[in-house]
């Protein structure tokens, strides 16, 4: 699938940069890459709190390497997002 494909890149793209400072000044300056596990489980609650038929408006406005945009592509139908921002 092709989102698997681009969660397989966008996790090489996050390990690059996490490889340029270590975990110490990573956390020094607040730079957290959120597990795609955790993402997927919030994306997942989020959206039961909404009509499996209604637009969704994505912001993320610390977006970083996008975990949080790759687990709604997993989680949705790329139809129901009627825009994204990060």
């Amino acid at each position: 699938m092709i989102h698997d494909s681009l969660e397989i890149e966008r996790l090489s793209i996050q390990a690059a940069l996490d490889a340029t400072k270590t975990q110490l000044e990573r956390n020094k300056m607040g730079q957290f890459a959120t597990p795609t596990a955790l993402a997927t489980e919030v994306l997942q609650l989020a959206l039961k709190e909404f009509d499996k038929y209604e637009e969704i408006r994505f912001l993320d406005p610390a977006i970083g390497t996008g975990s949080f945009f790759s687990a709604l592509l997993r989680t949705t139908s790329e139809e129901r997002i009627k825009s994204a921002v990060g």
